[in-house]
């Protein structure tokens, strides 16, 4: 089932942690526009854990069975929880991450 992440974060069950796609300053935050694994805990600091970048910026999302599937014009990246705290990624496509907040400077939003 093809998604829009904007709008339907993915996450499992019992899970403070959700991918989804964020605008720019998304609460005021100061990150800047792209897909983010991010809590959803009210009493975190920061809400956004790290920001990912698959190698190609466009891709598709589609949900299947429980995990999601991110497809790009350089292959795919399977993204599943294997438990509500730990999120595993495989693929053929390239993914990079940044720790955090922005510059990894704590974030305001919070």
């Amino acid at each position: 089932m093809k998604t829009d992440l904007r709008t339907l974060p993915f996450s499992c069950r019992g899970s403070w942690l959700v991918i989804s796609e964020l605008g720019e300053n998304w609460n005021g935050c100061g990150n800047g526009t792209g897909l983010y694994l991010r809590t959803v805990h009210s009493s975190a600091m920061t809400p956004l854990v790290a920001r990912l970048y698959p190698e190609q910026k466009e891709y598709t999302a589609e949900i299947r069975q429980a995990a999601l599937l991110l497809t790009t014009d350089g292959g795919t990246i399977e993204i599943c929880f294997d438990d509500p705290g730990t999120v595993l990624f495989r693929g053929t496509a390239g993914m990079t991450d940044t720790g955090g907040a922005p510059s990894g400077r704590r974030a305001p939003c919070c």
